[in-house]
């Protein structure tokens, strides 16, 4: 059995959006199974990254998983524009949350279940050229995106970046914030950029649509990335790979995205998995060594 490991995922979003779907997942019976979800031959990923999109989430988010020892948190805000014309207030809005989980006396991150440390990065945020065309927030975008490295800096965790349709602005404004370690999550460009990228010290992460018919480019990409500088995700309940395209993705859908990568690097599902979980262990500082954990509740 392959132990799979899931970096990025709106599995909160996933259990207030799609709730019939995320209880079949999480209490899964024989007449109820959705469609790709675990089986022994492909069981729920052991580690999962819980992702954090605007700064009034986290809470809630750490109450609902914090009997669940495999999945992990970042707080982080998304560059939509309401967030970035108000990115001063989101940014201190999101320092308190994290300060509250992290120091608070009685703090809501102290569940006698999950004794290890839980949140274990800054982010989603970065920029995002497909949905914010107007030039006149791109100043205030930036600002947004540098006021959580600086965020990730302080606290001495790795950032998880949100780069669409923006390459060249990204690596400019990763490479202005010295010390920050991370990762390009949902890696959606070709080999040029990810040489840039991997040159700033940075991990890749790729998603579902690496195994969508006609995306040459994201494949050669992949195909040079270095092994000990990759990551996957299914960033669901969005890209959901092939052959599940089309449906609510979820993390028991992985297993498409580690075998279509480990066949572009001519290696064994099992071996890429042993790899991927050693570049978690190197990037995020979590210890998965021990047996994987007990199923969601």
């Amino acid at each position: 059995m392959v132990n799979f490991y899931d970096t990025h995922a709106h599995l909160y979003a996933l259990k207030t959006k799609h709730p019939d779907l995320y209880e079949a997942l999480v209490k899964p019976s024989s007449d109820a199974a959705p469609e790709g979800g675990a089986s022994p031959e492909n069981p729920f990923p052991s580690f999962i990254i819980d992702v954090g999109t605007d700064p009034g989430d986290l809470l809630p988010r750490w109450e609902a998983f914090a009997a669940d020892p495999q999945v992990y948190l970042s707080a982080g805000i998304w560059p939509g524009e309401q967030a970035i014309r108000t990115w001063s207030q989101q940014v201190e809005h999101l320092k308190q949350d994290i300060d509250r989980v992290l120091y608070s006396p009685g703090s809501v991150g102290t569940h006698q279940e999950f004794p290890k440390p839980r949140l274990i990065a800054i982010g989603e945020c970065g920029l995002d050229r497909h949905w914010n065309r107007d030039p006149q927030i791109w100043k205030q975008e930036h600002q947004l995106f540098e006021a959580q490295l600086y965020l990730a800096r302080e606290y001495n965790v790795p950032v998880i970046v949100h780069s669409r349709d923006a390459a060249r602005e990204t690596a400019e404004i990763l490479r202005s914030v010295p010390g920050v370690r991370g990762v390009i999550h949902c890696f959606s460009y070709g080999k040029e950029e990810l040489s840039s990228f991997l040159d700033l010290g940075f991990f890749v992460s790729f998603a579902g649509n690496l195994t969508y018919k006609k995306r040459g480019p994201l494949q050669e990409a992949l195909a040079a990335c270095p092994l000990n500088r990759l990551l996957l995700e299914t960033d669901s309940p969005y890209l959901a790979p092939h052959p599940y395209r089309g449906k609510a993705c979820h993390p028991g859908m992985i297993h498409a995205t580690y075998e279509e990568a480990a066949l572009i690097h001519g290696m064994a599902t099992e071996e890429l998995a042993a790899q991927i979980r050693n570049n978690i262990q190197t990037l995020f500082g979590v210890d998965l060594s021990s047996p994987a954990g007990e199923p969601l509740r």
